[in-house]
C-alpha cells in the first residue's frame, strides 16, 4: 500500500467520534467503514487495519460472509483484503471455494477475483 495512514485525512468530527467509542464500537465502526460509500473513512480504516496482518484477514471473511451485508459492501470488503495484500491461508482459501457455491453475481466475482489474486501472489504467476 503506498500512502500511510498519516496522509488519509479525516474530518476532525470523525476523529472525535472515534475517540469517544469504546474499543468494540470502534473496531465495528472501522469495519463499517471499509464497507461503507465514503471513500476517505474507507482509506483510513484500509490503511488501519492493514497494520494488524494475516489476523484481519478472518475477521474481514466474517463481516463480508456475515448476515445483513448488501451485496456492495461484501465486494468491498472482499476488496478489502486483496488491497491488504496478505496472503491467504488455506482455510480462507476452503472458505472462499464454500462461500463462491452459496453467493452469484458480483459477490461471486469478487469471490473469483480474490482467489485469481491469490494464486498470482501464492505462485508468483503473472496475468489473469
Amino acid at each position: 500500500m503506498s500512502t500511510a495512514i498519516n496522509d488519509v485525512q479525516l474530518t476532525q468530527a470523525d476523529h472525535n467520534y472515534l475517540l469517544e467509542l469504546s474499543d468494540d464500537e470502534s473496531f465495528n465502526t472501522i469495519f463499517a467503514w471499509l464497507a461503507g460509500n465514503d471513500s476517505t473513512r474507507r482509506q483510513f480504516a484500509l490503511k488501519l487495519v492493514s497494520q494488524f496482518g494475516k489476523a484481519v484477514t478472518d475477521k474481514l471473511l466474517a463481516e463480508a460472509f456475515g448476515k445483513g451485508k448488501s451485496p456492495k459492501q461484501r465486494v468491498r470488503l472482499l476488496a478489502a483484503i486483496e488491497e491488504i495484500g496478505e496472503p491467504l491461508d488455506t482455510n480462507q482459501w476452503m472458505l472462499l471455494v464454500f462461500e463462491a457455491r452459496r453467493f452469484s453475481g458480483v459477490v461471486a466475482k469478487q469471490i473469483a477475483q480474490l482467489m485469481v489474486w491469490n494464486r498470482q501472489l501464492t505462485t508468483g504467476a503473472a496475468g489473469a
